[in-house]
């Protein structure tokens, strides 16, 4: 797993622009190939990033793996955004490598960590703030070309908040409750379903 942003750069390929600037990698090959696995990186042309919010549920990291190999088949790079909106509001981003995720299928909860954070009324010392501004700053800073959200309802609703702020944004459903308007399933309620019933 590579760091970077809330820590040291960690890999040669990263940047620092300048005093005080937080790392950043720039858009090069990450140097992790998987050729048993039929899996080799390329430069990176594009990037997304992608966080889980809310509950847990399964599937999940199941989820993070086929999107990581079907992006970098595609020639972009995933940047993993840890525990959530926390993640956006207070940069703590990590370039997803095979190593990170090829082995993650059947483990539970989200290898990228969530919150329950609302970014319209994000916590802060001072009492809520809407940090959907410094969101969008950092979706830029950071040279994201789309955000892949998983979530249920509240995360939906974040979701929206940042397209009529004009990012690319896609919600995934993912909650136990299979509540979301407009979808037949979320992933997650199949299992908690048939553990309730057993």
């Amino acid at each position: 797993m590579k760091i970077i942003a809330g820590g040291a750069a960690t890999s040669a390929h990263e940047d620092t622009a300048g005093a005080g600037s937080r790392p950043f990698p720039a858009r090069e090959t990450v140097r992790c190939e998987v050729k048993t696995r039929g899996i080799r990186l390329v430069e990176k042309a594009w990037r997304v990033g992608v966080l889980t919010g809310g509950g847990d549920s399964s599937g999940i990291n199941a989820f993070l793996r086929a999107l990581c190999v079907g992006v970098w088949k595609r020639g972009g790079e995933v940047i993993g955004i840890r525990n959530g909106w926390k993640g956006l509001v207070e940069p703590d981003l990590q370039v997803l490598t095979p190593a990170d995720v090829l082995d993650v299928t059947l483990k539970p909860g989200t290898i990228l960590g969530t919150s329950r954070d609302k970014v319209h009324k994000f916590p802060t010392a001072d009492g809520p703030v809407d940090m959907v501004p410094t969101v969008v700053e950092n979706y830029e800073k950071d040279g994201l070309d789309a955000l892949i959200m998983l979530g249920g309802g509240g995360t939906a609703k974040n979701a929206m908040r940042l397209v009529d702020a004009g990012l690319n944004v896609i919600h995934l459903p993912k909650t136990i409750d299979n509540d979301i308007a407009m979808t037949d399933t979320t992933f997650g309620f199949a299992t908690a379903l048939e553990i309730a019933t057993e």
